[in-house]
């Protein structure tokens, strides 16, 4: 998981990790739509943005309360 504030050493953890294994699952956050490209070309098998899912769970939270607490 690499979730670093700097844009430039997100993306180059990403293409470290990436270069010392091919094997190892990198998740990485992106605090903006244009970094989601970036890090996955460097390597990352999933990007999440931790706004988004935060939205994600606030309108599910108000249409769907039931489903929410389950």
């Amino acid at each position: 998981m690499v979730a670093i504030e700097n844009k430039a050493d997100r993306v180059l953890t990403v293409l470290i990790s990436r270069s010392l294994s091919d094997r190892i699952l990198i998740t990485a956050t992106a605090g903006s739509d244009d970094m989601r490209p970036k890090l996955l070309r460097a390597g990352a098998d999933r990007v999440v943005r931790p706004f988004h899912t935060a939205a994600q769970f606030v309108l599910l939270a108000t249409t769907a309360p039931v489903v929410n607490d389950f």
